[in-house]
C-alpha cells in the first residue's frame, strides 16, 4: 500500500508496554498494526516502550524506515521525547494514559501542541469485574461503576479515544459521555488449504506467561469442565500453543495423550492447516478477541463463549458455534468436529464476516483519519 501524501512533516509518539512483537498476543499484534498504519500516513514514528528498553533482534517486528524505537524507556524517556516536540502522541493501555495524565497535571506545558490519542485496546476493568465474578468476590454495581470511571477517568486530557469493539465503544460512552471512534483490527484472509477430513484435533493458541490471566482461565476451564465430557464420546484431542505455554508449570502437568502442548509457534499457517476446530472459552476478558480472527482469517472453524461472540458482533450458528458452560461447549466441539457441512459452512461464513469486519484499507484510513484529521483543528482536551 502507498505512503499517503503529506504536505507537513508528521511526528507521532507511539507510547506502549513495549516495542511490540505479534507473537505475545496481549494486544501486542494489533499495537503492530496501528504503528504500520501510523508509518504509512506520518512521516516520523518513535516508540516509546514504558517498560522495556529493547528486545533482542530475533523478537523484534520489522517496521518501516521511518519507524523507530527510543534508545531509552519509561518515564524518563516519555518526558524527554515530549520535550522534544512533536505533532501526535498515540497512547495505548490505561497505565501509559495514567502517566501522561501525571504530565499534563504537573507539566502540562510539555504536552503542549500534542495531539492526544488514547488507544483503549481493552478496558481492562472489565476483566477486573468479571474476574471477581467467576471467583465468587462479585463486585457491586457501584463499585464497579468506580473502577471504571477511575480507569477511564485520564481520557479528560486525550483529543480522541480510538475503542476496538461497538460493545467497549458504547461502555466508554455511557462512562465517559465520549463517544470513542472504532478502530478494531486489520486481517486479510489466507485460508488453509487442507481439507476437513485430514485435519485432527482442537486447538487453543493465546500467550500464556500470566497465570492469573483470562486465556489460562480458558485453559484449565477446558481441561477440566471440557474435555472430560468430549473424552466419554469422541477421542478427539486438545493443543495448546502460544508464547509461554512451553514454560508454565501449571501447563505441563495439564498434558497428556490427548493434550499437547506445542509451546511459541513461528509457522501459524502450517499450524491451522493441521487442526479441525478452534476453541476460545473466554470466560472474562476485555477487548477484541484477535486468535479468534486470527483463526477465522485462516479458514478454521470456531467455538466460543458468548462474551467473545459479542465483543465480535458474530452470531451463534452462522459465523461461529457458541457455548458458556463446559457441557455446552463440549456439544458444540463434537458437533462441529465431526459434522464436515457444519464445517464447512461456518468456516465460509467466519471467512466472509473477516472480509467484512477487518478489511486492512478501511483500517489504515480510520488511523490515518484519527491521526491527523482531527489535528487541523486540534480541539483542546476535554478538560479545557
Amino acid at each position: 500500500m502507498k505512503r499517503v501524501a503529506v504536505t507537513t512533516r508528521r511526528r507521532v509518539l507511539f507510547v506502549d508496554d513495549f516495542v511490540p512483537r505479534a507473537g505475545w498476543g496481549a494486544g501486542y499484534p494489533r499495537s503492530a498494526l496501528i504503528i504500520r498504519a501510523l508509518a504509512r500516513c506520518s512521516d516520523e514514528v518513535e516508540l516509546c516502550p514504558m517498560m522495556q528498553r529493547s528486545l533482542p533482534p530475533a523478537a523484534s517486528e520489522t517496521f518501516a524506515a521511518n519507524v523507530r524505537a527510543l534508545a531509552a524507556h519509561g518515564a524518563a524517556a516519555l518526558g524527554a521525547a515530549l520535550r522534544a516536540g512533536g505533532d501526535l502522541l498515540w497512547v495505548g493501555r490505561p497505565h501509559n494514559l495514567a502517566k501522561v495524565f501525571e504530565i499534563h497535571r504537573r507539566r502540562p506545558s510539555l504536552l503542549s501542541g500534542w495531539r492526544i490519542v488514547y488507544d483503549a485496546e481493552a478496558v481492562f476493568a472489565s476483566r477486573t469485574i468479571g474476574a471477581r465474578a467467576l471467583n465468587g468476590t462479585a463486585m457491586t454495581e457501584v463499585q464497579s461503576q468506580r473502577l471504571l470511571r477511575k480507569e477511564l477517568q485520564p481520557t479528560e486530557i486525550a483529543h480522541a479515544i480510538v475503542s476496538v469493539s461497538a460493545s467497549e465503544q458504547r461502555l466508554i460512552e455511557e462512562v465517559t459521555g465520549r463517544k470513542p471512534s472504532l478502530i478494531s483490527l486489520a486481517a486479510e484472509t489466507s485460508p488453509t488449504p487442507t481439507p476437513f477430513a485430514q485435519r485432527r484435533d482442537l486447538l487453543f493458541l493465546g500467550a500464556l506467561w500470566d497465570d492469573s490471566a483470562p486465556n489460562a482461565d480458558s485453559v484449565r476451564f477446558f481441561v477440566e469442565r471440557v474435555m472430560p465430557i468430549i473424552a466419554q464420546h469422541s477421542d478427539i484431542g486438545f493443543r495448546i500453543a502460544g508464547s509461554g505455554s512451553d514454560r508454565a508449570d501449571w501447563l505441563g502437568s495439564m498434558a497428556g495423550p490427548r493434550i499437547g502442548i506445542e509451546g511459541p509457534v513461528a509457522d501459524l499457517a502450517g499450524l491451522f492447516d493441521r487442526v479441525r476446530v478452534f476453541v476460545a472459552p473466554t470466560r472474562y476478558g476485555a477487548g477484541i478477541p484477535l486468535k479468534v480472527v486470527d483463526a477465522a482469517r485462516h479458514g478454521v472453524p470456531v467455538v466460543a463463549t458468548g462474551l467473545l461472540a459479542a465483543q465480535l458482533g458474530w452470531r451463534d450458528g452462522v459465523e461461529l458455534l457458541v457455548g458458556n458452560t463446559g457441557e455446552a461447549i463440549a456439544e458444540a466441539c463434537i458437533a462441529l468436529y465431526q459434522d464436515e457441512r457444519l464445517w464447512e459452512r461456518l468456516r465460509s461464513a467466519a471467512l466472509a464476516a473477516v472480509r467484512r469486519d477487518f478489511d486492512p484499507a478501511a483500517f489504515d484510513a480510520a488511523v490515518a483519519r484519527e491521526a491527523w484529521d482531527g489535528a487541523v483543528q486540534n480541539a483542546a482536551p476535554h478538560t479545557q
